[in-house]
This record gives C-alpha cells, sequence and structure tokens, in this order.
C-alpha cells in the first residue's frame, strides 16, 4: 500500500483554511466576519472568488520511466477527481451557487536520494460562488 501526504489549502478573498491530513478529508473554508469583495453576476448575485489549493507526494517505486509516468498521470487524476467535487464540498458548507473558473495542475518527480522518488503534484482551482443567505 502506497501511503500518501496530501494538503489542502483554500483562500476565499484573502481569508485562509490549511488542513492537512489524508485524502478522506473535505477541505474546511473560514470566512471572515465582514463583508467579502465581490462582484456581481448575471443575475445581480453577489460573487466572490475562492481559491483551493491542493499538494501531494507518492512514492515512486521504480527506476522505470514507464512507471514514472503512469504514477504522474495517476497523481494528476486524483487533483481531477478532487476538483470535480469541490463545488459539492462548498455548496454543503456555504455556497448557493457554484462554477469553476481555471484548474491549474503541474506534476514531477522529486528525487530526495537513490531510490527515494516521489511523484510531488499541485493544483489550484479559482471558482466563483454566491453565499447562502445567513439567518
Amino acid at each position: 500500500m502506497r501511503s500518501v501526504w496530501f494538503g489542502v489549502f483554500a483562500f476565499a478573498a484573502g481569508a485562509v483554511s490549511a488542513p492537512t491530513g489524508v485524502i478522506a478529508q473535505q477541505p474546511s473554508l473560514g470566512l471572515p466576519a465582514g463583508p467579502l469583495p465581490s462582484s456581481t453576476g448575471a443575475g445581480g448575485e453577489k460573487l466572490i472568488d475562492v481559491n483551493v489549493s491542493y499538494s501531494f507526494n507518492i512514492p515512486i517505486k521504480s527506476d522505470d520511466p514507464d512507471a514514472q509516468r503512469q504514477t504522474l498521470e495517476k497523481a494528476r487524476q486524483m487533483i481531477y477527481d478532487i476538483v470535480a467535487k469541490e463545488c459539492r464540498v462548498m455548496q454543503a458548507a456555504f455556497a448557493a451557487t457554484c462554477r469553476m473558473e481555471r484548474v491549474n495542475v503541474q506534476s514531477n518527480i522529486q528525487r530526495q536520494m537513490p531510490g527515494s522518488e516521489f511523484a510531488h503534484v499541485t493544483g489550484n482551482t479559482m471558482f466563483k460562488v454566491t453565499l447562502k443567505p445567513t439567518n
């Protein structure tokens, strides 16, 4: 079984929440108490930007270039799978509407010493959301 280090960073108009742990954890988002900088959507709703960043390492057990390529592809696919569910996570927590604006994924192999290679993958996604009404 492979061990995976995973970190999530969420930014909402300057607010930062940085939980880390295993992949099964969902990112949390701390919203500031005051008004958020926003723009207006087509229906007049207030839109805010939410940026979510991901970073993790997966050990690579082979010097074979094909195995390394496959590990990098698998790592990027993990980011895409997480990003595809991110709007649902935000809608369950605080967003009335959500749409993905931008995704950036980078991957590379890091060698700390011979036999200790990792696929390092980072991703950054920007969303436009409207907030649920507060009571």
